[in-house]
């Protein structure tokens, strides 16, 4: 098996052949990996609703943070207008 070096290596050699050598084949396979994998990625989640649910998750998280938190009174601005000063 090839180490990740070597995999990346070949996949930015396989990018640099297609700038060098130009061929409308390499061109067309570029296009349809790229087209397969973002039919991919909306078929899993028109399926699966994951990226949707993580992030409605993150927002409950944070929300709930939001509401433990105990009010702190704000301290008033000394440069704040006060009616005695206007």
């Amino acid at each position: 098996m090839d180490t990740p070096e070597k995999a990346v290596g070949s996949i930015i050699q396989f990018f640099e052949k297609l700038i060098t050598d130009f061929s409308w084949r390499r061109l067309g396979f570029v296009f349809g990996f790229l087209a397969f994998v973002g039919v991919a990625l909306f078929i899993y989640e028109s399926y699966t609703h994951s990226f949707t649910l993580a992030r409605l998750n993150r927002e409950v998280e944070l929300l709930e943070k939001v509401m433990a938190l105990e009010p702190v009174p704000a301290r008033r601005s000394p440069w704040r207008l006060t009616k005695e000063t206007r």
